[in-house]
C-alpha cells in the first residue's frame, strides 16, 4: 500500500493506494509554516489499520519554491566560477532580481582554470585563489557553489575546488558542483547549481524532520520515503539533498499527473484552479510537459526542468480558456481536465470547444499524482569518443543511482553519444523490474533509445494503475471518501466550515476583503479625526503668533507634509491589510524595531487621548460646573472607552452622527461670530500674541496630525483599494485643515483670544459648546483605538504574548481618563512641536522601504496572495535604527536653532532618503531572521482558500 501526501500553503491532502484501488483521502489545514507538521497531522487523521499497511510514503513538498517566491530562508551562498578570461564576458548571478541576488549571494569570484572538449585545452586550476576566496568568506557563506568551464566533460576541477574550499571553512561545509547539473549552457547550470546550494540549508533542515518523524506515522516496518520531483516522478531524501531545484517544480507537477491518472486520460489540457490564481499545463503520455529552454524560476534563468505552465486569474474565465487553447498542440484536440477547490466555478459556456472533464475529487489531485508516481531518476553526461569512434578512456561512464533503494547500489551502463546530452526515467514495478528507459522530454523520432538498468533485488516498488482511479463508478471495496479534519491549532471541536476570528478588527494579522469598506465609510472616520475643538484650537494658536496669510502658508505646508505620508503610508496598509504596528515589521524595522515604533505610538497616542479627554470634560464643566474637572474627565474617558470596545464599526457610526452636527454648528458659530465683524478686517488683523514663525507653524500643523498620519494603515486596512486611500486623505485633510484651522484663526482674531472655551461660547453659547465637545469623541476614540494596536504589537514582538485587543483597550482608556483627570493639557503646542519632528522620520523609512527599496517587500508581495503574513521576520535593522535616532535629532536641532525649512519634513526627508542610500549600499539587513508565529485560523487565509465572507462589515 503506498500514501501519497501533497503538502499545500492552506490544506495538506493524504491518499492511500493499494495498487490501482483508492482506499481513504483526507483533506487537513496545513499548519503554517511546518510542511512535516502538515504531513504528520493529514496522516495520522488516516484511520490506523489501513495506514499500517502503507510501505512507501510518497510526499509532494513546495517548501523550496515557497521559500525562492518569498527570499526567506535560504542559506548564503560562495559562488565560484572556474573559467578565468574565458568565463569573464557576463558576471556571476546576472539577470537575478535585486532581492533574490542579495538574499543568496555572500561573495562571488571567477579564477583561472576549466576544461574543453578535449584533454589538452584544460587550463590548470588557480589553487591559491581557491584557497583566498574560500578564506575570505568563512564565517559568513552557509553554502559554495562551484561551476567550472566544460565541466560536463570532466569534473575534476571541481571536485578539487570543492576539497579547498571545506579545507579552508571546514570539513562539513556544504559545496555543490555543476557537474551534477549536467547541459553545457555556463550561466544556466551555474544559476541552477546556486539555487541548489541556497536551498540545501532548509531542505535538509526538513529532511532531517521528516526522517524523524516517519517512525511516529504508524506505517509499516521500514517504509521507505520519496518526495516528488518537478517532471512527475519521486526521488529519495538523500538526492533531495543533493539537488533540491529537482523539486521546485513538483508542486504543479503531481498536480497534473495527479489530474491524468483521475480522469483516466494520458494526454490532455490540466487547469488546476485556486481561489486567486489558475495553472494551465499539458499531460504528455501520462507526465507533465516540460518547459523549453529559457525557463525561469523565481525569475531565475536555470536548466532545471519545470513543467510548462500559464498562470492567470482564477476569476478570468476567458483567459483560462486561452491558456488552455494555447497548451493544446497545433495538431489535435485534447480534453480539458479541470481539478482544483474553483475548478466547479468556471462556466461551460466558456469553455465551447473543449471536451472538459471534472474528476469527482480533483481537490485531492496532487495526493493522487504523489502516491502514484514512479521513481525518476535523470544522467546527463557529455562523453569524448576516440578517433575511430570507440570510447576513450573519458567515455567509460555509468549512471549510478544515487542513494538507498529505490535506486539501488549498482552502475547502469550509459549511452555515449558524442555531445549529446542523454536522461532516462526508470520506472519500478511490484515484484519484478519490467521498466524500460524512457527518454525524457520529447525526443526526436530517431533519438535511439537508453539501455535498460540492469534488476535490482530488493527495491521498493511502485506501479502506476493501470485504469483510472475514479473514473465513473467504483466499487464499495474501493469507496472513496474525503475528509475535511480540524486543524491542529484550533480549539473548536468542529471546522466543517470557516469560523469568524472571535476579534474581528484583526490586530495581528491581515483584514480579509470581505470586512472591508467602501470609500466614503472609512472618509467619515478620516475627516472626523480632523473636524472637533482641536482644529480650532491649532488655528487660535496660530492666529495668536502669525497673520491670517502666515496661518494659510503653514495650513498649507503642514498639509502637504500629512497629504503625502497619509498616501503613501496608507496606500502600504491598504495593500496589506495590516495595523502600522504590524507593517513596520517588514518596512525598515523588524521585529524589535517594531517594539519601538509600537511605543511610541501608544505613548503618544496616549497623550493625545488624555489632551482631548481634557478638552471634552473642560467643555461640560464650563455648562456643569457642579462637577468638577477631574471628574468629568474621568466620565468623558471611560465614555468614549465603552465605544472603542465595539471595534471599526461602532466608531464609523460615531462618525455618521457626530461630523454632519459638528460642521453644521461650525459653520453657524462662524457665520454668527464672522457677522458681528468686517471679514476683510479680521483678514488683515495682526497676530495678538508672541511672534511665530511659518516653518514653526507648520510644524504645529505637521504635529497636530503627525501621529495620525503615521498611523494610518490602522484605517485604511478598511479600505479597498488605492483610489480610496487616495480620495479620503485630500478630502478629509483638506477639509479639516482650511476650512476648520482657518476659521479657527479667524475665530481667534475676533475675540483676540487664544482660550479655547472662550473661542466657542462667544460665538455659539451652550449648545455649541455641547455639540463640539462632543465632536471630540470622533478623534479620541480613534487615539485610544491606534494606542491600543501600537502596545498589542510591542508586546507581542518582544514577549510573543497576544493581547486581547478588549483587555488593551480598558486598561489604556482608564490610565488615559487619570492622566487627563490628572492635567497634561497645559503644555499643548510644546507636545504638538515635539512629536512634529520625532514621529515623521518613522513615515520617510516605511514609504522608502516599501515603495523604493523593497528589501522585504517581495515576501509580504508573496504572502499576500494567501491571506497570511511571511513566515519570518527581521530581529531588527540597525541602520534603520541608527537612521531614525538621526533624522529625529536632527529635526529637533532645526526647530531648537530655527535652521532653514520645516524641521518636520526635513527630518522626514532625511530619513527617507537616508534609507535609500543605506538599501543601494547594501546596508539594510536584518540582524537575523526569526519565524514569525501566524495566527491559528488567519481570517484572510481561510477567505483566500475558501472564498467566504466573514461577516456584514462590508456595506456600499
Amino acid at each position: 500500500m503506498i500514501l501519497g501526501v501533497d503538502v499545500g500553503p492552506t490544506n495538506t491532502d493524504a491518499v492511500l493506494l493499494d495498487g490501482d484501488r483508492a482506499v481513504r483521502a483526507v483533506k487537513v489545514p496545513s499548519v503554517a509554516g511546518d510542511a512535516v507538521g502538515s504531513l504528520a497531522a493529514a496522516v495520522r487523521a488516516l484511520p490506523a489499520e489501513p495506514r499500517g499497511r502503507a510501505t512507501q510514503l510518497a510526499v509532494g513538498l513546495r517548501v523550496a519554491a515557497r521559500a525562492v517566491r518569498e527570499r526567506h530562508g535560504l542559506a548564503r551562498v560562495g559562488v565560484l566560477r572556474v573559467g578565468g578570461a574565458a568565463a569573464d564576458a557576463v558576471r556571476p548571478l546576472f539577470g537575478w532580481p535585486e532581492a533574490l541576488r542579495d538574499a543568496v549571494c555572500a561573495g562571488t569570484a571567477n579564477v583561472r582554470g576549466g576544461g574543453g572538449l578535449a584533454p589538452r585545452d584544460t587550463t590548470p586550476l588557480d589553487r591559491d585563489a581557491v584557497a583566498r576566496f574560500g578564506a575570505s568568506l568563512a564565517g559568513r557563506a552557509e553554502a559554495f557553489a562551484v561551476t567550472a568551464v566544460f565541466s560536463p566533460v570532466d569534473g575534476g576541477q571541481e571536485r578539487e575546488a570543492a576539497e579547498i574550499l571545506r579545507a579552508e571553512t571546514g570539513p562539513d561545509t556544504t559545496v555543490l558542483l555543476s557537474s551534477d547539473v549536467g547541459t553545457l549552457d555556463l550561466l544556466a547550470r551555474e544559476n541552477a547549481t546556486v539555487l541548489d546550494a541556497a536551498l540545501s540549508v532548509l531542505v535538509a533542515r526538513v529532511a532531517d524532520e521528516l526522517t524523524a518523524t516517519l517512525p511516529r506515522l504508524g506505517l509499516a516496518p521500514g517504509a521507505a520515503v520519496l518526495v516528488t520531483r518537478s517532471d512527475g516522478t519521486l526521488m529519495s531524501l538523500e538526492y533531495l539533498r543533493r539537488q533540491p531545484g529537482l523539486s521546485l517544480g513538483s508542486g504543479p507537477a503531481c498536480t497534473i499527473r495527479g489530474a491524468g491518472l483521475l480522469a483516466g486520460l494520458p494526454d490532455a489540457v490540466v487547469a488546476d484552479i485556486g481561489e486567486r490564481r489558475a495553472r494551465v499545463g499539458a499531460l504528455t503520455g501520462g507526465y507533465p510537459q516540460e518547459a523549453g529552454p529559457g525557463e525561469r524560476i523565481g525569475g531565475v534563468p536555470v536548466s532545471v526542468r519545470f513543467p510548462d505552465l500559464i498562470t492567470v486569474r482564477a476569476d478570468a474565465h476567458r483567459e483560462l480558456a486561452e491558456a488552455a487553447d494555447r497548451m493544446r498542440p497545433a495538431a489535435g484536440l485534447l480534453p480539458l481536465i479541470l481539478v482544483g477547490g474553483g475548478a466547479g466555478g468556471v462556466p461551460a459556456d466558456v469553455l465551447t470547444g473543449f471536451d472538459v472533464v471534472r474528476p469527482e475529487h480533483g481537490g485531492v489531485a496532487g495526493a493522487f499524482g504523489a502516491a502514484a508516481s514512479p521513481v525518476g531518476g535523470q544522467y546527463d553526461r557529455i562523453v569524448r569518443r576516440g578517433p575511430a569512434g570507440g570510447s576513450t578512456p573519458y567515455g567509460t561512464k555509468y549512471a549510478t543511482w544515487p542513494g538507498p533503494a529505490p535506486y539501488g547500489p549498482g552502475p547502469t551502463p550509459g549511452a555515449y553519444a558524442p555531445m549529446r546530452n542523454r536522461t532516462f526515467r526508470c520506472r519500478i514495478c511490484p515484484g519484478r523490474c519490467s521498466c524500460g528507459p524512457v527518454p525524457s522530454g520529447r525526443p526526436s523520432r530517431s533519438e535511439t533509445p537508453l539501455p535498460a538498468p540492469p534488476q535490482q533485488a530488493g527495491a521498493v516498488l511502485l506501479r502506476p494503475p493501470a485504469r483510472p482511479l475514479t473514473r465513473g463508478p467504483v466499487p464499495m471495496t474501493q469507496q472513496f471518501d474525503v475528509q475535511q479534519e480540524p486543524s491542529p491549532r484550533t480549539h473548536s471541536p468542529a471546522q466543517d466550515r470557516p469560523q469568524a476570528p472571535q476579534d474581528e478588527d484583526y490586530p495581528l494579522e491581515r483584514v480579509p476583503r470581505a470586512a472591508r469598506y467602501s470609500w466614503f465609510n472609512v472618509a467619515v472616520q478620516r475627516f472626523g479625526q480632523l473636524s472637533d475643538l482641536t482644529q480650532f484650537l491649532l488655528g487660535a494658536a496660530l492666529g495668536a503668533g502669525l497673520s491670517f496669510w502666515g496661518a494659510f502658508w503653514a495650513f498649507t505646508l503642514g498639509s502637504v507634509i500629512l497629504e503625502i505620508v497619509c498616501i503613501f503610508v496608507g496606500i502600504a496598509g491598504m495593500r496589506e491589510g495590516l495595523s502600522t504596528s504590524m507593517l513596520v515589521r517588514w518596512t525598515g524595522f523588524g521585529r524589535y524595531g517594531s517594539t519601538l515604533i509600537g511605543l511610541v505610538i501608544a505613548v503618544s497616542l496616549f497623550g493625545w487621548f488624555g489632551v482631548q479627554t481634557a478638552v471634552f470634560a473642560a467643555g461640560l464643566h464650563s455648562i456643569v460646573p457642579a462637577l468638577p474637572v477631574w471628574a468629568w474627565c474621568l466620565i468623558c474617558g471611560l465614555g468614549v472607552t465603552a465605544l472603542v470596545l465595539r471595534g471599526f464599526r461602532a466608531m464609523g457610526w460615531t462618525a455618521f452622527v457626530t461630523v454632519p452636527a459638528f460642521l453644521g454648528l461650525a459653520g453657524w458659530a462662524m457665520m454668527v461670530e464672522f457677522s458681528r465683524h468686517n471679514v476683510g478686517d479680521l483678514v488683515a488683523s495682526a497676530p495678538f500674541g508672541a511672534h511665530m514663525s511659518i516653518a514653526t507653524g507648520a510644524t504645529i500643523v505637521a504635529g497636530s496630525y503627525i501621529v495620525g498620519a503615521v498611523t494610518t494603515p490602522d484605517m485604511t486596512r478598511f479600505n479597498r483599494n488605492t483610489g480610496d486611500v487616495v480620495k479620503q486623505t485630500v478630502v478629509g485633510i483638506s477639509l479639516g485643515e482650511y476650512v476648520l484651522g482657518l476659521g479657527g484663526v479667524l475665530l481667534a482674531y475676533a475675540v483676540k483670544s487664544s482660550d479655547l472655551i472662550a473661542i466657542i461660547t462667544s460665538s455659539s453659547g451652550v449648545i455649541g459648546v455641547i455639540v463640539l465637545v462632543s465632536a471630540t469623541v470622533k478623534i479620541n476614540n480613534w487615539n485610544l483605538y491606534s494606542s491600543s494596536l501600537g502596545l498589542i504589537g510591542a508586546v507581542e514582538a518582544l514577549f510573543k504574548v497576544r493581547l486581547n485587543r478588549v483587555g488593551t483597550t480598558v486598561t489604556i482608556g482608564v490610565l488615559g481618563s487619570l492622566a487627563a483627570a490628572a492635567g497634561i493639557l497645559d503644555r499643548f503646542t510644546d507636545f504638538l512641536t515635539v512629536l512634529g519632528v520625532l514621529t515623521p522620520p518613522v513615515a520617510g523609512i516605511m514609504v522608502a522601504e516599501y515603495f523604493v527599496v523593497k528589501k522585504w517587500r517581495p515576501q509580504l508581495d508573496a504572502s499576500r496572495a494567501a491571506g497570511r503574513l511571511p513566515e519570518t521576520e527581521p530581529s531588527w535593522v540597525p541602520a534603520t535604527i541608527a537612521l531614525w535616532a538621526a533624522a529625529s535629532l536632527f529635526g529637533w536641532l532645526g526647530d531648537h536653532y530655527q535652521w532653514w525649512g520645516i524641521p518636520a519634513l526635513n527630518s522626514l526627508l532625511l530619513a527617507g532618503l537616508g534609507y535609500v542610500v543605506l538599501g543601494k549600499l547594501g546596508l539594510v539587513r536584518g540582524a537575523r531572521d526569526l519565524p514569525f508565529e501566524q495566527p491559528a485560523r488567519p481570517a484572510a487565509a481561510i477567505e483566500a482558500e475558501t472564498g467566504t465572507a466573514w461577516s456584514s462589515k462590508a456595506t456600499a
